[in-house]
C-alpha cells in the first residue's frame, strides 16, 4: 500500500500520523490486503460455506383445522354459592 493512500484514509478518519506511523500503516495495511488475496486463492465452498454442519429449514405444511368442538347445553356453568 502506499502513502498516498494511508494519507488518504488518515485525512477521512482525521487521524493525524506522523510520517513513522505511515510508514508502519502502509506495511501494516499492505500485510492485510495479502491476507485477502491469499483468501480470495483459497477454494470455494458452494455446499456448506463456513458452517461444518449442513443448516436447512424445516418447514411443515399447515392445513387449516378444526381442532375444538363445541359445547353441548348440557354442559352449562351454575354458579354455586358457598356460603
Amino acid at each position: 500500500m502506499d502513502v498516498k493512500t494511508v494519507q488518504d484514509v488518515a485525512k477521512f478518519a482525521h487521524l493525524a500520523l506522523t510520517d513513522e506511523e505511515l510508514e508502519r500503516y502502509c506495511k501494516d495495511l499492505g500485510d492485510i490486503l495479502g491476507y485477502f488475496e491469499l483468501l480470495n486463492e483459497a477454494p470455494g465452498c458452494d455446499e456448506r460455506g463456513v458452517n461444518p454442519i449442513k443448516v436447512e429449514d424445516v418447514v411443515r405444511e399447515i392445513s387449516p383445522s378444526r381442532n375444538t368442538t363445541p359445547m353441548s347445553s348440557s354442559r352449562t356453568w351454575t354458579p354455586t354459592t358457598g356460603m
